[in-house]
């Protein structure tokens, strides 16, 4: 009965305080009266209500923080967020503008080069085309000792005519490969037909 008594009086505020300070009293040795004085010199010391004071602006501040997050950091973050979002979108097409361009710059720089070469290959062609005619000529024997005749004539212009005419036959086959400048074979083909008629043309 006793024991349902104290765990009654220590379960109210006010028997808890008290226990509590029966308990002080047996660890300090200190008489009650002088521990009573103790904390009325504690309570003199210190202003509750200027605890009080700071508690209610420590509230206050963190209802404000709490309402400017609310009201306005949260809201521009969100804003943020979206422009981030709407500027890596605009990167990722500005990269695929530029990937496209640069696709498109090697391309056409393949295309050139690929040009270059054939202008390359159909100079080198007609080239080939003059030092046929003029080794010919350095060569022939009749014309170096002047002892040319309309019959040599004839048959050195045939002979020359028909390798040079052989000459571009072959190479109108091969630049017709072209992938850009096709015309060069037209004008290989035209080049053969006029040595073609040289060559059979009756001096």
């Amino acid at each position: 009965m006793l024991l349902l008594q104290l765990n009654k009086i220590d379960k109210s505020p006010f028997g808890r305080t008290f226990f509590d300070t029966i308990w002080l009293e047996l660890q300090t040795g200190d008489p009650l009266v002088r521990q009573l004085q103790t904390f009325t010199d504690l309570e003199d010391r210190y202003d509750i209500s200027a605890f009080d004071k700071d508690l209610a602006e420590s509230n206050r501040q963190k209802i404000e923080l709490e309402a400017r997050l609310k009201g306005q950091l949260y809201p521009q973050r969100g804003i943020l967020q979206g422009l981030v979002a709407q500027k890596q979108a605009e990167v990722k097409g500005y990269q695929q503008d530029l990937d496209e361009l640069d696709a498109q710059r090697a391309e056409e720089n393949a295309d050139y080069e690929e040009k270059v070469l054939e202008h390359k290959e159909a100079t080198a062609i007609i080239a080939e085309a003059r030092r046929l005619f003029a080794d010919n000529i350095e060569h022939q024997s009749f014309i170096q000792k002047g002892k040319a005749t309309k019959q040599s004539i004839h048959k050195f212009i045939k002979e020359v005519s028909s390798m040079i005419q052989k000459h571009f036959t072959q190479s109108a086959k091969k630049t017709a490969k072209f992938q850009h400048r096709k015309g060069y074979s037209k004008q290989f083909k035209a080049f053969a037909i006029i040595a073609s008629k040289r060559s059979l043309k009756d001096y």
